[in-house]
């Protein structure tokens, strides 16, 4: 699927990567700001696994991502 579709799955509560992408345990997502939250808009965010720990981080997309047609729902169950 496109980012478009990555985008619309990913606002409903899922999590997405790429095949194109060499790591497999990236997920993207998004995070929606509560009222503890120091942000106050959605952003989109990307969890990866690095020296046996997970690391989360705001997502900075590139161009080859946005492009991309390589975007898959990550299955109930996957490292996130």
């Amino acid at each position: 699927m496109d980012f478009s579709q990555a985008l619309r799955e990913m606002k409903s509560g899922k999590l997405c990567t790429r095949r194109g992408w060499n790591n497999t345990s990236i997920r993207c997502g998004v995070q929606y700001p509560d009222t503890h939250s120091v942000n106050t808009l959605p952003y989109l965010y990307m969890v990866k696994v690095k020296d046996e720990g997970k690391v989360r981080f705001p997502l900075d997309i590139s161009c080859e991502s946005l492009f991309a047609e390589d975007w898959d729902v990550v299955e109930v169950g996957s490292a996130a």
